[in-house]
């Protein structure tokens, strides 16, 4: 690793094989400020997809809520993905059930108290640079819940 190189970390935490998977980024040395801007703007759009979230609203809707955000700021050049996925029992060699309900675009599915969703939106470039920052939330009667406390922070070193 050299100064200026970023990186994407994704871990997850098991419980009875139910999985909790969290991204976080980390660049070496100081990112320069449009790469900040970005990293700033993922956090802000993933908040926003969690406020959005709560039984009755589209899967579609809550991409809206984080793309839009991404659109408007001039960076959804660099979001290639859907915006997550739902996640539940996990089974070697994935946690993910994708085919079952995924949060895209334009998708009428409607969330429903109880589902569970892994919401990671990541920008890439080639092999130049890359950041992503979720959480695992959990669609209740109140609204989106995230699953973990862990900061959102870009880690600097």
């Amino acid at each position: 690793l050299e100064k200026g190189d970023t990186m994407i970390i994704e871990i997850s935490g098991v419980y009875n094989r139910y999985t909790g998977p969290l991204f976080r980024s980390a660049v070496i040395g100081s990112p320069p400020e449009k790469l900040r801007e970005l990293y700033d703007s993922l956090v802000e759009g993933l908040e926003a997809a969690i406020v959005k979230i709560r039984p009755g609203v589209t899967s579609g809707d809550v991409d809206e809520a984080c793309t839009g955000l991404l659109r408007k700021k001039g960076f959804y050049d660099y979001f290639k993905k859907r915006l997550g996925y739902s996640v539940g029992i996990g089974f070697p060699p994935g946690w993910g059930e994708g085919a079952i309900l995924d949060i895209k675009h334009g998708d009428p599915r409607e969330l429903k108290a109880g589902m569970v969703f892994h919401l990671p939106p990541a920008m890439r470039v080639g092999d130049e640079w890359g950041f992503g920052v979720s959480e695992t939330v959990v669609v209740t009667e109140k609204g989106g819940e995230p699953l973990s406390n862990c900061p959102r922070d870009l880690a600097i070193r």
